[in-house]
């Protein structure tokens, strides 16, 4: 009897481990892909996540928003490359309402290494969020990026994040818009430091 009991825990277990989501751990957060090398414009959209069973790793880090919110009892993880700048927003999603929204929330962290600490969170210019919902930055760092999802225990469905990318709202950043230095006189030598899109002229006197 005890000896069908023992195998019955061992194999309840098992199970429990097995139903862990692939991306429980941050060294396996789920790449989000973008197109193009990462210089795709447009919405980038992850595989949903069932977090019903997620756990927190020993050691593991929450921004000040989401302890506060205690949403520190479950986390699930993805990430994404950035290789320029972008405007970007990040949404916290689920189809349907089988989550409460305030129940579960995310934290953006440029790092590229586990497990992140929260001045990487503040690095990465996006407001941690303890709801569904999403936070903007109209000019993200290029840099690789780890996404935290995080919950407060009771919460069982699936979830996704999203990604709306855009050219950032610079002067002088696109080939239609460059910037006209006019006539330069004289044959000067000249540097430019830093380069967009500029249109100049040379007058030889």
């Amino acid at each position: 009897m005890l000896k069908s009991l023992f195998c019955l825990i061992t194999i309840f277990i098992s199970l429990i481990g097995y139903c862990q989501p692939s991306n429980d751990n941050c060294a396996n957060a789920i790449l989000i892909p973008i197109g193009l090398g990462g210089y795709q414009i447009g919405k980038f959209t992850s595989v949903e996540t069932d977090i019903s069973t997620a756990t927190v790793e020993k050691d593991e880090n929450f921004y000040t928003t989401i302890q506060t919110a205690g949403q520190t009892e479950k986390s699930i993880w993805y990430k994404f490359k950035l290789p320029t700048t972008r405007k970007c927003t990040f949404n916290l999603k689920q189809n349907g309402n089988e989550i409460p929204g305030n129940s579960a929330g995310f934290t953006v962290y440029l790092a590229d290494k586990c497990l992140p600490k929260s001045s990487q969170a503040e690095d990465a210019m996006l407001a941690s969020q303890s709801v569904f919902g999403s936070s903007f930055y109209p000019c993200m760092k290029p840099g690789e990026y780890l996404v935290q999802i995080s919950a407060l225990n009771i919460p069982k469905g699936k979830l996704y994040v999203e990604l709306e990318l855009d050219y950032p709202e610079k002067t002088y950043d696109k080939l239609n818009f460059p910037y006209d230095f006019g006539i330069l006189s004289g044959n000067k030598c000249f540097k430019i430091v830093k380069l967009n899109w500029v249109v100049f002229q040379q007058k030889i006197i």
